[in-house]
């Protein structure tokens, strides 16, 4: 009966050092790199998708979930979900929040999608719709990305990062794309 306590005590002790080891890692170790990217002109406030082989959209934007409980006249640059300004014409994006390097960029706003969506009472935009407002199936100039896991810099670095840019060493800390 000593032998089974024992073995189970023992067994408790691993299951909690498990939990605690895997509880206080972090979270972090497994979110996708930033993004760096420069295009054309000033699309910052503009829709970007992401469309497959077959000319289908395959990322379709959230910004309606995102902002479903704001007014319209709440919704600004700054509260434009994992997008940051950098200087001279960068921006700093969460990898998983927006489109990759093959994004396409729309000539609806955010704003106007998500008016759209409100004013409709639809939780997504038609694709047929966002099909209409393409203007730029080539949008980015520059296209970087943070390859490290966990990932190097958080969107609250944007000192840092613009100091990168204005040193001219992107590549430096980051993997060109494009």
């Amino acid at each position: 009966m000593k032998s089974i306590n024992k073995t189970l005590k023992q067994v408790v002790f691993i299951l909690i050092l498990i939990v605690l080891y895997t509880s206080c890692s972090g979270i972090d170790d497994n979110e996708p790199g930033l993004i760096i990217f420069k295009t054309k002109a000033d699309y910052f406030n503009n829709v970007c998708i992401q469309l497959n082989e077959n000319g289908l959209i395959e990322l379709n934007p959230t910004y309606g979930l995102i902002y479903r409980d704001l007014d319209i006249s709440e919704i600004n640059d700054s509260t434009y979900f994992g997008l940051t300004r950098l200087d001279s014409g960068y921006v700093l994006a969460e990898g998983a929040s927006y489109a990759e390097v093959n994004g396409i960029y729309l000539s609806m706003t955010i704003v106007d999608f998500v008016l759209y969506q409100k004013l409709n009472n639809v939780p997504q935009v038609p694709d047929d719709t966002l099909l209409k407002y393409v203007f730029d199936t080539d949008p980015y100039l520059e296209y970087y990305c943070d390859e490290n896991n966990p990932r190097k810099y958080e969107l609250t670095d944007t000192t840092e990062i613009n100091e990168i840019i204005r040193r001219g060493e992107l590549k430096k800390y980051f993997v060109k794309i494009k």
